[in-house]
């Protein structure tokens, strides 16, 4: 699966392995196995419910090369083997919301657009995913309206939406719908469990008012700024990033993503946030200086970050970089 977010590669379920939305994932599955399923869908619900956990589900059992009569992937093929590696050549995953806050007109022309008249490599069709595609504005909605009008042969466009009624109407035309419900708590603490957490975290994390699939575990508690600040250009304290690493280990469990480095770079990438945010109110303050240091420095591991560098790694450069 290419991917062009700076997100290491999402964990990629089987259908049957997918949980809630069970009568919506059963006619899917039907559409499948009949051979019904449009070109273009638009997975619409809200935020958290699991719609691009879906969309690549649905991707792993069109690009199986031996899927079973109920519409289950193989896991063994060579497509499903490089989907599970996050390096399937055929299936392109687009950044999500919290890579880039709109989806400009020269990647969807580039990455979709485009790549879509090439030749399937691994021969069984492409699939571009389109996560929270209401960030089109008018010239990339009208980049992909040419593919959706007229896609190319075994082609396939998965889209999410938390609002679908606002598409554009041509957009909506041209898909098939399936509406998402929010995850129960059951569904949530069983996904939370599946993360790394115990029992009692997870029911606790599913308990929260307007729980979904991003939420943080401890929603209350904020990000150690102070630690992350103190740490910037101090040398290498072991103690004090082992201190910071067994912190994020721990609040990075309820974190979205697919792997625990995923996690664990979504989780230090909203401290990284909060600390940049801290910083640059204090630059009114006496040691402006200082503050422009500590920004460059912060933003430099936030830019690490999105290059795939390790969470260790990120925090051992801000301990190691200048004052």
């Amino acid at each position: 699966m290419s991917n062009t977010a700076e997100a290491p590669a999402p964990q990629v379920l089987n259908l049957s392995a997918f949980r809630g939305n069970a009568v919506t994932v059963g006619l899917l599955r039907r559409l499948l196995g009949s051979g019904h399923l449009s070109h273009a869908l638009l997975l619409d619900g809200p935020v958290g419910c699991g719609k691009r956990t879906l969309a690549l589900a649905l991707a792993k059992t069109l690009l199986c090369h031996a899927p079973s009569p109920e519409a289950e992937a193989c896991g063994r093929c060579p497509s499903c083997q490089a989907l599970a590696g996050g390096v399937h050549p055929d299936c392109l995953l687009l950044p999500d919301d919290r890579e880039l806050p709109l989806l400009p007109v020269e990647l969807i022309r580039d990455q979709l657009v485009a790549a879509s008249m090439e030749s399937a490599l691994l021969g069984h069709g492409r699939i571009f995913i389109v996560p929270q595609v209401e960030r089109l504005r008018h010239e990339a909605a009208n980049a992909l309206l040419k593919v959706l009008e007229e896609p190319p042969a075994q082609t396939r466009i998965l889209m999410t939406s938390t609002k679908g009624d606002g598409l554009l109407a041509t957009i909506r035309s041209r898909s098939q719908r399936f509406r998402l419900q929010p995850l129960d708590s059951r569904d949530l603490a069983g996904i939370f469990i599946a993360r790394g957490l115990d029992g009692g975290q997870a029911s606790a994390a599913a308990a929260q008012p307007a729980a979904n699939l991003r939420s943080p575990l401890n929603r209350e508690q904020q990000p150690p700024v102070a630690a992350l600040v103190e740490l910037i250009g101090g040398g290498y304290d072991a103690a004090a990033l082992a201190d910071l690493q067994e912190r994020l280990n721990q609040e990075s469990l309820a974190w979205a993503g697919g792997t625990p480095t995923a996690r664990q770079r979504n989780c230090l990438r909203h401290w990284l946030d909060a600390a940049i945010e801290q910083q640059r109110r204090h630059l009114a303050a006496d040691e402006v200086e200082r503050t422009l240091a500590n920004l460059e420095a912060l933003m430099q591991a936030r830019a690490d970050l999105g290059v795939n560098i390790s969470p260790r790694l990120v925090l051992e450069g801000l301990a190691l970089g200048q004052r």
